[in-house]
């Protein structure tokens, strides 16, 4: 993942869950970071591999894919 992210040239910065609107806090964690060419990525831990799952940002809802660990790039 963090190859096709390219996290290490895009210097990323750990923002927490500002701005993330997550409904299902007992399922999935999300936890966003801005890389340094201004995009976020929210990174999803979805352990129990759960589909249909969808988080919100910046007034823009993303679906959350059915795989343990997965990006969202915003």
């Amino acid at each position: 993942m963090h190859d096709h992210l390219q996290w290490w040239s895009r210097d990323f910065t750990y923002v927490d869950t500002v701005g993330v609107d997550n409904p299902y806090p007992g399922l999935i964690d999300v936890r966003r970071h801005n890389a340094a060419d201004g995009a976020t990525v929210l990174l999803v831990d979805n352990y129990q591999n759960i589909s249909g799952l969808s988080v919100s940002f910046s007034g823009r809802e993303y679906a959350v894919d059915a795989s343990m660990i997965s990006a969202i790039e915003t």
